[in-house]
């Protein structure tokens, strides 16, 4: 049995400095109590090449703490959890064109995703399968977005998602979805 006291915090700010240059900067505050607390950095440049398409420039921080059966998963033959687990950061870059018709929009993006403290599966003294802290690859992929408004209130969205890099680690992970 545990408990949990999490807050947050989030400021944003969005300013064009140029016609057609917009920047968005982010900062976030997350604490847990007794598990960890952690400042995360958001940056969004977004280019308009004309009045259906622009370039979106995007990076980001994610802070994760371990879950509960995470920490503390016990008397399992198949995994146990890790008390001394520290928190997850991964490190988002996207490069993604957006294009847009009347009814239709479009999306093509780039992306990776660097690793800190990954929390997986791994084999531990016990011989059993344990959460561990361990240093992981990064993932990286592209993403195709489709979406149609077919009339007011209806709207189709199709996203593909391709997985060209993943970690050893995840090797349970599909690469496409």
């Amino acid at each position: 049995k545990s408990t949990r006291n999490i807050s947050a915090q989030y400021i944003q700010v969005q300013h064009s400095i140029f016609d057609t240059t917009d920047i968005t900067l982010g900062l976030r505050h997350d604490d847990f109590n007794k598990l960890g607390s952690q400042v995360t950095p958001r940056l969004a440049l977004v280019q308009r090449i004309d009045k259906r398409n622009s370039i979106k420039l995007l990076y980001g921080e994610a802070f994760r703490v371990p879950s509960e059966s995470e920490l503390h998963l016990a008397n399992n033959p198949v995994l146990l959890g890790n008390k001394n687990l520290k928190p997850e950061i991964v490190k988002t870059w996207d490069l993604i064109w957006v294009g847009q018709t009347e009814n239709t929009a479009f999306s093509l993006g780039y992306f990776e995703n660097h690793f800190t403290n990954a929390i997986v599966e791994a084999p531990s003294i016990l011989g059993t399968p344990q959460f561990q802290n361990t240093k992981q690859d990064p993932t990286k992929g592209f993403e195709l977005e489709v979406s149609r408004e077919l009339s007011q209130g209806w709207l189709v969205r199709a996203t593909y998602t391709n997985i060209i890099e993943t970690p050893d680690e995840s090797f349970r992970q599909a690469t496409e979805f």
